[in-house]
This record gives C-alpha cells, sequence and structure tokens, in this order.
C-alpha cells in the first residue's frame, strides 16, 4: 500500500502511522489481540512500547456503519474514552486530554438514569452524562481493564493543577478560568465515579 507505481498510503517518522495520499488524512495502524499477550502491551523497532488493552473489547462492541460504499467498524464513545485513558498513560499527550475532556463536554443524554439506577451519588446535572458514561464503562469492559482506568483516572486527578491549566483558554479572565478549572475536575471525578459506582 505504500510501494509501487500507485501508493494510497505515505509512510512517517512513527511506524505505525500511515497517510493516506488522496485525503491527507493520518491513519494509525495498531495490532492486537494475541500478538499483545501475555500482558497487553506490544513493543516497536524503534524501542517503544504500547498498551493494546482494551482495544479487544473495544472492536468487539464495535458497531458497523456504511460510508458511501464502504463498510467500516465504529467504536463506542465509552470505548473511545476508554482508549484515549490508555492512550494519554502511555504517551502523555495533551491532545488525548483535549478529546477525552470533549466528549464529557459535549456528550448529551435523554434518560440518563435507568429504573435500576435511580442514584447519582451526589452528581449535579451538568455532570450526569460524564457520570452516566462511567457506569456504562463499567458495565461493559473486563475487569483487568476497570482496574486499568480507575488507576489512570486518579494520576489524572492527583495531577490536575499541572494536566487541566492545559485544556482551558489563556483569553479567559481570571473569574472565567477558575470557573473553566473547577468544570473539567467536576466532569473528570463524575466519569470516576460512574466507574466506581456500583448499583444496589
Amino acid at each position: 500500500m505504500t510501494q509501487g507505481s500507485s501508493p494510497l498510503f505515505r509512510a512517517t517518522r512513527v511506524q505505525h502511522k500511515f497517510i493516506h495520499i488522496a485525503t491527507g488524512i493520518e491513519i494509525d495502524i495498531v495490532p492486537f489481540g494475541a500478538i499483545g499477550q501475555p500482558n497487553q502491551k506490544i513493543q516497536w523497532v524503534d524501542g517503544n512500547q504500547m498498551n493494546v488493552l482494551g482495544l479487544n473489547e473495544a472492536f468487539s462492541m464495535a458497531e458497523l456503519q456504511k460510508i458511501e460504499e464502504l463498510e467500516i467498524k465504529v467504536i463506542s464513545v465509552m470505548a473511545f474514552i476508554v482508549l484515549k485513558l490508555i492512550a494519554w498513560n502511555d504517551r502523555k499527550a495533551r491532545k488525548d486530554l483535549e478529546d477525552i475532556y470533549f466528549i464529557l463536554d459535549k456528550y448529551d443524554i435523554i434518560d440518563i438514569l435507568s429504573e435500576e439506577n435511580q442514584d447519582l451519588q451526589g452528581i449535579v446535572e451538568h455532570e450526569a452524562a460524564a457520570f452516566f458514561l462511567g457506569c456504562e464503562i463499567k458495565r461493559t469492559f473486563s475487569q483487568t481493564v476497570i482496574n486499568e482506568i480507575e488507576q489512570i483516572l486518579t494520576k489524572i486527578l492527583q495531577k490536575q493543577n499541572v494536566l487541566f491549566p492545559q485544556l482551558i483558554s489563556l483569553i479567559f479572565d481570571q473569574d472565567e478560568w477558575d470557573a473553566q478549572f473547577y468544570t473539567i475536575v467536576a466532569k473528570f471525578e463524575a466519569l470516576q465515579k460512574g466507574i466506581e459506582f456500583t448499583s444496589t
């Protein structure tokens, strides 16, 4: 695909990243499954390690969608959050946190609580979607994945004073900046509470 007279993709300096020549879109090719055994990590030729935990489950839950004549499997919002948290833990990229917060901030649902889950654990209305996503992550993913995600969220919240300011625009005045900071904290905390929540 990257060789011959009419290649579809152009290689980059990163072994698993390619550029689709016709569109300029960056594509990640990440192997997972048996290759990640026994610890769900793969090692690239350049020595970098990648955690592929959660990819099997995300792929198995992905829904087949058709875009024009192309059929592709698309992962769910909650799987996206799980994979982004694991990616952040691997590479500490601000973009991963930005993507997670974008979902937590924009995600909206109707009738968040089912009959058997009426307790929001002190979560206010504008944080409920993040809480719900956490509940769905816990309900859907294996305990191995949940244990990893809980540790990562704890790490992020412990470093909130360093990490979250990177997500806030410098154009805000002090009051706006403070409000935005506490909103980010609250949504990540709501996600964590949802993942830790056990219905009775």
